[in-house]
């Protein structure tokens, strides 16, 4: 699945891709049976809600302003939007 993250051309997708491999992440640590695998499989899974939901939501954003998800046609978009540009 991280190959295919690389390959993927839709912000959507690409997330939708990652959080698959993250899943694969916390369910290696959830099969050591360790209780602090366990307890970190846990954190991860909070983290990972709470970031993935945050991707999303500006990848909506994004594409209520610009009318597109594909990555490439991103090119100088740091630039146009100040919020992001530090």
């Amino acid at each position: 699945t991280r190959l295919n993250c690389i390959r993927q051309n839709d912000l959507k997708s690409l997330i939708a891709y990652s959080s698959v491999s993250h899943i694969g992440f916390i369910l290696s640590r959830k099969l050591t049976l360790n209780y602090l695998g366990i307890i970190e499989a846990f954190i991860k899974i909070i983290a990972h809600g709470f970031s993935s939901s945050s991707l999303f939501l500006l990848v909506n954003i994004i594409n209520s302003k610009y009318h597109t998800r594909i990555i490439i046609s991103f090119k100088g978009l740091i630039n146009s939007i100040s919020k992001f540009n530090f």
